[in-house]
């Protein structure tokens, strides 16, 4: 069972470059915090690839579902093309089963406009999906975006993906706080957010 499954749509120069992408990075995040056996990677640079790596069941388990990639209003960028939003929606449906009665999982996606891309989306994976983490700017860098979701993926426990997260106030006594406060406090060039479906 896989509690994180990571959709990388890397770029041409990520490839040529044989750079580390987002989700490498959070997959060696999530593997430090001794979760490695419960992270899916995969990595696809056109639709077709997408397509060939789709499981042959949609996996069952999932609370996170990354898609990192490069985006505009109308779709993600991979190397042959565009994919739109409401097609990648499509495509996330073959990668994890419809949420059973009481499970949460969250989409989050890291992309320019991923706002938009989300608005786009809920449409069609609102039975999969009990809540969003995205960017609310139309511009993400990646120190930014690598950041916040370093953050996010340390503090979350896999379990239960719309919990809080827990800090300590002044005098040492635990306090909720909710995850995209704590980021946007820790990255003040972006605003990270959610919705909770």
């Amino acid at each position: 069972m896989y509690t994180h499954l990571l959709i990388d749509l890397p770029s041409g120069h990520e490839v040529d470059d044989w750079l580390p992408t987002e989700c490498d990075v959070i997959r060696a995040v999530v593997s430090n915090l001794g979760q490695g056996k419960n992270v899916k990677h995969v990595r696809a640079t056109r639709l077709a690839s997408l397509q060939r790596k789709r499981p042959r069941k949609p996996y069952e388990g999932v609370r996170f579902l990354h898609v990192a990639g490069h985006g505009n209003k109308r779709g993600a960028g991979l190397i042959g093309g565009r994919l739109t939003w409401e097609r990648l929606a499509e495509e996330l449906k073959e990668y994890c089963a419809p949420l059973a009665s009481g499970e949460d999982r969250v989409l989050c996606l890291s992309c320019c406009h991923s706002k938009a891309a989300v608005t786009k989306m809920m449409r069609i994976v609102g039975a999969w999906f009990t809540g969003y983490y995205f960017f609310r700017e139309k511009s993400v860098g990646f120190s930014d975006a690598i950041t916040a979701w370093s953050l996010f993926y340390l503090q979350k426990d896999a379990m239960a993906p719309m919990g809080k997260l827990w800090t300590k106030n002044s005098k040492g006594q635990a306090k909720p706080v909710n995850a995209a406060s704590l980021i946007n406090l820790a990255v003040p060039d972006v605003r990270f957010t959610h919705i909770k479906q």
